[in-house]
């Protein structure tokens, strides 16, 4: 079994679209969807190491690293046209690893982002992910970034900190680089009731594709693909019906 994708795959005859999970997040976010799917898409869920099935291997801390490693593992099973699907956290490494194949000659048709301003936008949050556990669950529970269930549990706390400090240095040590831009299409998401993704941010997404950028707007805040799971599935759907 493929450790980054811990399921079966979808029907050979649909349009895969793999899925990468927020800071704290694991593929299973991703388990509903592969019922709720409209047809002519299959969601393929992205299990990054230390979380679930991968609980006992140590977390990445760099958004490079995660694309790559992701990569070496998709790039075997892609058969035609793909899409990739990120959201916070996972929309950075959903950017990285649209570079990572498509310096491989098997570029996605559509990059699609959520709930994550354009990486090169200078970062206003402070870095946190080196800080004691208060801070952290502090900063945490003000931001409204990680999901309250796991934040109100002490054990949960404990049990999936290093995890959380990890998915935070990810995004938190990232450093933008100089290169082309992409040339697929992309997508960003945007919850209009999310605070950290402010419309010009969402829109800053342009400089990094030559090809056309649009946002979509959603009644949501930052979890929109649990607040709007089918308006996001119809979304992802919508390149493929045409």
């Amino acid at each position: 079994m493929n450790p980054w994708l811990p399921l079966p795959p979808g029907s050979p005859d649909a349009h895969p679209v793999y899925c990468l999970p927020y800071a704290g997040g694991s593929a299973a976010i991703y388990r509903p969807w592969r019922r709720q799917a409209p047809p002519g898409i299959a969601v393929v869920p992205v299990q990054p190491p230390g979380r679930r099935e991968r609980f006992e291997e140590p977390p990445l801390t760099s958004a490079v690293a995660m694309a790559e490693q992701a990569g070496a593992a998709i790039l075997p099973t892609l058969r035609g046209p793909y899409s990739l699907f990120g959201i916070s956290m996972g929309a950075l490494v959903a950017f990285e690893l649209a570079h990572w194949l498509s310096e491989r000659g098997r570029p996605p048709v559509r990059l699609f982002v959520a709930s994550y301003p354009a990486p090169h936008v200078p970062r206003t949050l402070p870095r946190v992910h080196d800080s004691p556990d208060s801070t952290v669950v502090e900063l945490l529970s003000a931001l409204r970034v990680t999901p309250p269930e796991i934040l109100a549990s002490e054990e949960m706390r404990n049990l999936l900190m290093p995890l959380i400090r990890a998915d935070l240095a990810v995004t938190e040590t990232y450093v933008p680089r100089v290169r082309e831009p992409l040339r697929m299409p992309v997508t960003v998401l945007r919850g209009v009731d999310d605070p950290h993704l402010s419309e010009d941010s969402a829109r800053a997404w342009s400089a990094l594709t030559s090809a056309p950028c649009t946002v979509e707007r959603f009644d949501a805040g930052h979890f929109l693909v649990h607040e709007r799971p089918a308006e996001v599935l119809r979304l992802l759907a919508a390149p493929v019906a045409g």
